[in-house]
């Protein structure tokens, strides 16, 4: 193996390395926010407006239930309200 190809194989190593750091990174930040959100939810002593929680179980049942991708030129999926969730 030359010396360019080690070198080439050290920065594809080095990518796949941040790249796997930055997912584990994203996936802490969107376990965080879960949990807030659900404590909040649970919270008995936390007043709650019922359109925050209306809107907190919508965003858990869309990201649960559905594989959300991003909006394309082609069109969106929509629900029966019309509403884009993608």
């Amino acid at each position: 193996m030359g010396d360019a190809e080690g070198e080439e194989e050290i920065i594809e190593d080095d990518a796949k390395t941040l790249e796997a750091a930055k997912e584990k990174r994203i996936m802490a930040q969107r376990t965080w926010a879960l949990d807030q959100m659900l404590h909040v939810a649970r919270n008995g002593g936390v007043v709650k407006d019922e359109e925050v929680v209306r809107g907190m179980v919508e965003f858990l049942a869309v990201v649960g239930w559905f594989d959300i991708k991003k909006e394309s030129d082609k069109g969106a999926v929509r629900r029966a309200s019309n509403r884009r969730i993608v």
